[in-house]
């Protein structure tokens, strides 16, 4: 509390070495250099310095990774939004106005052999360029070519230079478009959402000097001070027992049946749903529904990897540190940390639930260490386990890149095939969908998963879901993940002619695991 009081209170607007006293990652003499050496190196005067924080380990991560691109593109993202008849003035003056009132728009990085990656605030008056001058265009193709022009700039994006751009173009029937270039290391999923809704409010709103429209702006440099300034001995004590020993899941070995070679570098998209309501709130005492989704993921991934103990990236929002106002920062709160489930097939579902939550806190509590540090001090391959992801959104019905067109009914799932977007992870995610049931996304290379296991696994995650609901979770987990009627035809047709049946292995074959059965 005393942390969060006294970067709530930082003086912002003419900083000296005192004032940043706070801040002990910083000395004298690495604040002279970036007051005279560093923020030059990146096209700025001190004059127009707003404000100096420390990077998280998230955004030091990023800006790692991003160095060793020669493109300069990775963790840059861009947004294109058709909004129609609107006014381009009208929404050119909003964005100005929103960049004037969100500072972390307003940031650039600075890098130091002494100091590190330093997140550098410019004053208001010095970013009108943040916002490119409206673009006029003849026709949708030509805004199309535009959009794609900026999008594609290899100097917009630049975490040192141009983290941050709106483009805005107009047809010359009147419609426009809108491009937004951002490097990862500004925002997240979250931050996008309010910064969405906070350009519309200003838009609408005819009282563009009234700061209660969209409130205060809380900074990010908050976040930032607060991790630089937290003893982490704990959590890497606690990481070093949590993780010990950990195996990441063996995804090379998923995928044992030839494939078409035309279907070779794409990936699978598979949707499932639930055909009961569960409307965010699971009948377990205790137990939130994100966490009987997290648990059911893992023990289908358990299930079908035919391991007893599941590693996996978990993905956390970052929004439950002590800081006033931090469910409006606009910044990557958000962490993926490891995290396993031990699996024992006789025991009850209720008393893995128990446990599962009670490791659940553990891991939310000390994730204010990064990735790195984290797997680091158990000695285990924090890529290796993170290629396999885990996400509940409790806030939003997110497609995660699936086509608008996509629909599953409920107790159903959808698989569609689409071009390879990345590396060859395997992404699971729950949401709530308007109507209160659990949705489940699945993202996989075809390399890791064919399109019948994508399907089936989401679909058994969803059954799982529903089995633990309705049984209140008193059944054991080998009754959970027992193989369906469905399954158990379709492997009884399998075994049609082969020596199974005539050697009568079938029956105990269908006891096994699924990835055995498969």
């Amino acid at each position: 509390e005393e942390m969060s009081l006294a970067c709530s209170t930082l003086p912002k607007q003419v900083l000296t070495a005192s004032d940043l006293s706070l801040a002990p990652w910083l000395s004298n003499s690495s604040f002279f250099r970036l007051k005279t050496e560093i923020v030059k190196a990146i096209g700025v005067e001190w004059e127009q310095v707003e404000d100096v924080a420390p990077t998280t380990a998230l955004q030091r991560g990023m800006i790692l990774d991003a160095l060793q691109d020669p493109g300069r593109r990775t963790y840059v993202h861009s947004f294109t939004y058709q909004l129609g008849r609107v006014d381009a003035q009208r929404l050119h003056a909003a964005l100005l106005d929103l960049i004037r009132r969100r500072s972390t728009l307003r940031s650039r990085f600075a890098l130091d052999a002494a100091a590190g990656a330093t997140q550098i605030v410019l004053k208001a008056e010095h970013c009108h360029d943040i916002v490119l001058p409206i673009r006029d265009c003849r026709d949708d193709p030509e805004i199309r070519a535009a959009v794609e022009e900026l999008s594609s700039d290899a100097g917009i994006g630049d975490f040192r230079s141009a983290p941050c751009r709106f483009g805005i173009f107009r047809s010359a029937s009147g419609d426009v478009s809108m491009v937004w270039v951002m490097s990862h290391a500004l925002y997240d999923g979250w931050s996008i959402g309010i910064l969405e809704r906070e350009y519309r409010i200003l838009y609408d709103s005819r009282t563009v000097d009234d700061l209660d429209v969209i409130g205060e702006d809380v900074p990010f440099s908050n976040v930032a001070r607060f991790l630089g300034l937290r003893d982490n001995e704990e959590d890497i004590q606690f990481w070093s027992g949590f993780m010990q020993g950990a195996q990441a899941l063996p995804l090379s070995k998923a995928s044992t049946r030839s494939l078409p070679g035309d279907e070779l570098g794409r990936q699978w998209i598979a949707r499932g749903q639930t055909e009961a309501v569960c409307n965010g709130t699971a009948k377990l005492p205790g137990i939130p529904l994100s966490t009987i989704f997290i648990f059911a993921a893992a023990a289908t991934l358990g299930a079908y990897y035919d391991v007893d103990d599941v590693t996996f990236g978990l993905v956390l929002s970052g929004r439950t540190l002590p800081i006033n106002g931090i469910e409006r920062i606009v910044g990557p709160c958000i962490n993926t940390m490891p995290c396993r489930l031990r699996l024992t097939k006789e025991a009850n579902v209720l008393q893995h639930l128990g446990q599962f939550q009670n490791d659940l806190d553990r891991v939310q509590d000390h994730a204010s260490v990064g990735l790195l540090e984290a797997t680091q001090a158990a000695s285990v391959s924090g890529p290796a386990i993170t290629r396999v992801l885990l996400d509940f959104d409790g806030y939003s019905d997110s497609s995660v890149g699936l086509p608008n067109d996509a629909h599953v009914e409920p107790g159903h799932v959808s698989v569609q095939s689409i071009s390879k977007a990345g590396p060859s992870d395997l992404t699971i995610t729950g949401s709530i969908t308007p109507e209160g049931r659990l949705q489940v996304h699945l993202l996989a290379g075809e390399a890791i998963l064919i399109s019948e296991d994508a399907g089936a696994m989401a679909l058994k995650i969803c059954q799982l879901v529903e089995s633990m609901n309705t049984s209140h979770g008193n059944l054991s987990l080998r009754e959970v993940q027992a193989v369906g009627m469905e399954e158990r035809a379709q492997i009884l047709d399998f075994a049609q002619g082969s020596s199974w049946l005539e050697a009568g292995e079938y029956e105990s074959a269908l006891a096994r695991q699924l990835s055995t059965i498969s």
